[in-house]
């Protein structure tokens, strides 16, 4: 995952989605990194909008917590 210094609005979004849909399984955490084979800080950096996942991260995520791709993405970004 890569860093980045500002949030933006599809990132808070993938991010509070990835959070939610972990608590509603009852994962922690440090189970999900398992899982798709990366370490808790970095499921912790994405779940607060620290870190902007790949596109293999994202299939990893949806497959880990069982929703599609398209979960992850708003329906209609703000362009800006």
């Amino acid at each position: 995952m890569k860093a980045t210094t500002t949030t933006s609005p599809m990132l808070k979004f993938l991010s509070s989605r990835v959070r939610e849909r972990r608590i509603e399984l009852g994962m922690s955490q440090s189970e999900l990194a398992d899982q798709i084979g990366c370490y808790q800080p970095d499921i912790s950096e994405l779940e607060h909008g620290k870190a902007n996942p790949r596109l293999n991260l994202l299939h990893l995520l949806s497959c880990s917590l069982m929703v599609p791709p398209s979960h992850f993405i708003m329906d209609e970004p703000p362009c800006s």
